[in-house]
């Protein structure tokens, strides 16, 4: 599955892609923006127990992530946002890999401009955080940044953001579970939130 991300993301930028450039003499409203984006995270530290209840901190290594965010028009001067993330990373000193899916719902707030445009958002939903060889944890995330969208053209644009991601990891999260063929569990979350903030650009395609 993971390997799948890439090409399903590159070949819905392409056809969109495509169709916004064969229509850039049109000069109807835009409303609706759709924004594949890529980028770098930092950061991200889970509390855990091992199996001899020793509590220590683990780091994720630094990553990139790709994913899409989708806006539509809310009361001037807001808008809605649909944001999905996927980064694929590892704890760092270990060859422990993990997926990270993120999918929440929100909204930005404009401010002032005609080319360029500063914004802030904020958003709230689910993280799905998939340790290798076991199976996927779903908990509550939400995140918070902001930037600028460019347009140079009625349906071509730039966005340049920089957000702050946290998801609450409860204390009942077991990971890493039979990675080995048995029966045991590597790490045991003691609960806190994992924080990482994102450097992101993406390309804004306006229908």
């Amino acid at each position: 599955m993971r390997k799948l991300f890439p090409g399903i993301f590159a070949s819905v930028a392409m056809l969109l892609s495509a169709q916004a450039l064969a229509d850039l003499g049109d000069d109807r409203p835009r409303p609706l923006q759709i924004t594949p984006f890529a980028g770098f995270s930092v950061g991200g530290e889970v509390k855990i127990e091992d199996e001899g209840d020793s509590e220590t901190d683990i780091e994720l290594d630094e990553s990139g992530n790709f994913g899409v965010t989708v806006n539509w028009p809310s009361k001037y001067p807001t808008e809605y946002e649909v944001y999905f993330n996927h980064q694929d990373t590892k704890f760092k000193d270990s060859d422990a890999d993990l997926t990270i899916d993120t999918l929440q719902i929100g909204g930005t707030y404009i401010g002032p401009g005609e080319v360029a445009l500063p914004y802030f958002v904020a958003t709230a939903g689910l993280t799905r955080i998939k340790p290798e060889a076991s199976g996927s944890d779903y908990y509550f995330g939400f995140s918070a940044g902001g930037g600028w969208k460019f347009f140079p053209k009625k349906r071509l644009g730039l966005r340049l953001e920089g957000r702050v991601l946290g998801t609450v990891i409860d204390s009942s999260s077991q990971w890493f579970c039979g990675v080995d063929g048995g029966a045991t569990c590597a790490f045991r979350t003691t609960g806190n939130v994992l924080w990482q903030f994102q450097a992101n650009a993406g390309l804004i395609f306006r229908f």
